[in-house]
């Protein structure tokens, strides 16, 4: 588990046999669930946002959901890095206050050592236009950013009213570094 700041700040082992899958409910104690009070970056912000690297001496398959009261998600994610990622489903739909969809990229540098520079642009899904580019993005080694349609995330929220209430698309990430999306 690393930190938004690129800080690992726990880590487990577990198995998985063929065809077999585990389910890790971060909401519920338990011998392979990080107990957040005991970060540095949760006592300090109040939450824990970062990143979960997997690695397994076999293919595996890895799913992030998220659930609430009324809502639900689903987080897809690069399994290897690159300089140019598509996250190939993007939405920001609403009717006055109330949300129908959201979207949060979430951009992270694997790198031990160095500073990716990036820019996102968002392609609308029905005309292929460029409707918004965000330029002059960086992250520090092991860290992450995320973008969300709704809240902005780690950008001014206003950034983007200006994809309106009823927009889907993608998302092109272009980096100077390889980045994991």
């Amino acid at each position: 588990y690393i930190n938004r700041d690129g800080a690992n700040d726990f880590t487990f082992t577990d198995s998985v046999p063929a065809q077999a899958q585990r389910t890790y409910e971060l909401n519920k104690p338990g011998p392979k669930i990080p107990v957040w009070s005991s970060s540095s970056y949760y006592n300090t912000n109040g939450n824990w946002t970062g990143a979960v690297v997997v690695t397994s001496d076999r293919p595996i398959v890895a799913v992030m959901t998220n659930h609430w009261r009324n809502w639900a998600m689903v987080m897809n994610a690069s399994s290897t890095a690159a300089s140019t990622v598509y996250a190939p489903s993007v939405a920001r739909r609403t009717t006055g206050d109330k949300w129908q969809e959201l979207s949060i990229v979430t951009v992270q540098h694997p790198s031990t050592t160095d500073t990716a520079n990036f820019s996102l642009t968002y392609i609308n899904g029905d005309n292929g236009n460029i409707d918004l580019t965000i330029t002059g993005q960086s992250i520090g080694p092991g860290a992450a950013k995320g973008y969300n349609t709704r809240s902005g995330g780690d950008v001014d929220k206003t950034i983007y009213e200006t994809l309106g209430g009823t927009w889907t698309g993608s998302v092109l990430v272009q980096s100077d570094r390889d980045v994991i999306v």
